[in-house]
């Protein structure tokens, strides 16, 4: 409880330095040194403002619906396929020689490189959104559950194998647990990954959606709602990231770790 305190005053105290430094260089006296227009710099007040019109019009809710519905079909689908092709490589050497070319070659291309093609094949649909953050966390959480598996110390395959443990049997019991904590570190970057691909995503042809409000605020040279658009998206990102570290810290309780903030 005193470590909860802690760190809320700490955060108080940061996000009230930040937004006070801001304040000061978005006055137009001083923004106008460093921008050729106030506007493009707004003032907390304006970004308020702004919060106020979009909840009351209701496009802020749709449009965090819509991302929402975009991510988590995304996302689910992208981590369930990549972890269990990272089971698979891992595992199976022959699937790995055969397959991890491929791997390498595909994985460091951008989501963004990947929306041309994807729109010919797929059209301006939801289905090209979707496949967009399917790829991204697909690779994420295939990488990581591949080395989680390759990391399983030997010792641990060997006791279970002098103890008859069949291949099934060693799979599920020794070295899935073994590479949980590999395997929820990568669905924990997935999500950075996820968010960071909804913007992208949602350049095409999209009329709602987080994403989208950031792209009309540009269009429309109105910073605060580009502003919006990025809060909305780190404000779910964190309440996403949250829960998924309270997942990872009850999945490996049996973990030795140092405490976040120590």
């Amino acid at each position: 409880m005193k470590q909860q305190k802690n760190t809320l005053y700490y955060w108080i105290v940061s996000y009230g330095i930040t937004i006070t430094i801001y304040s000061i260089i978005s006055l137009p006296q001083i923004s106008i040194l460093f921008f050729p227009r106030p506007e493009i710099l707004p003032p907390v007040t304006w970004v308020f403002k702004k919060v106020c019109n979009v909840l009351v019009s209701g496009l802020l809710f749709r449009s965090t619906i819509r991302s929402l519905e975009r991510m988590t079909s995304g996302y689910i689908i992208g981590g369930v396929l990549g972890v269990s092709f990272g089971l698979l490589l891992g595992w199976s050497k022959k699937v790995d020689y055969m397959i991890n070319p491929y791997v390498q070659l595909i994985r460091p291309i951008p989501a963004l490189a990947l929306i041309p093609l994807f729109t010919l094949w797929f059209g301006i649909g939801e289905v090209t959104k979707i496949l967009l953050i399917v790829e991204g966390v697909f690779f994420v959480t295939l990488i990581s559950t591949y080395e989680g598996v390759k990391k399983v110390p030997i010792v641990y395959i060997e006791a279970a194998r002098c103890l008859g443990a069949s291949n099934h049997l060693l799979l599920q019991k020794v070295v899935i647990p073994a590479a949980v904590p590999y395997i929820l570190s990568g669905f924990r970057v997935a999500l950075a990954t996820a968010w960071a691909i909804i913007v992208a995503a949602e350049i095409v042809a999209s009329k709602e959606g987080l994403g989208y409000l950031i792209i009309a605020g540009s269009n429309h040279v109105d910073a605060s709602l580009i502003y919006v658009g990025i809060m909305g998206i780190g404000f779910l990102a964190y309440l996403f990231d949250k829960v998924t570290r309270l997942i990872n810290a009850r999945l490996t309780v049996w973990m030795e770790t140092r405490g976040e903030g120590e």
